[in-house]
């Protein structure tokens, strides 16, 4: 898929505000690989904040959760928004 069309795709299943913030499409892209922790997030990215940065993509509908005990797992709701970020060179 070409770079301006991955792009194009993009914007309509995630808002631009997401695209902007580099710790929003860092989370996008790690949980493009894979499902991971809320405190492998935190250690990956070395931000303490990524708790409300993972919620604001939840309720955006970007990512999804589920708890395990006292973990908190993440994941992309839409496997496809992964594909897009790697075509797009964000």
């Amino acid at each position: 898929m070409a770079e301006a069309e991955a792009k194009a795709k993009l914007s309509q299943l995630v808002p631009p505000k997401v695209l902007d913030d580099s710790t929003k499409l860092n989370i996008i892209k790690l949980l493009a690989i894979r499902e991971m922790c809320e405190y492998e997030l935190i250690f990956t990215l070395n931000t303490k904040n990524v708790p409300e940065h993972a919620k604001t993509l939840e309720k955006a509908g970007i990512v999804k959760s589920r708890r395990e005990g006292l973990r908190l797992f993440y994941s992309l709701a839409n496997p496809e928004i992964g594909k897009l970020v790697a075509d797009s060179n964000l």
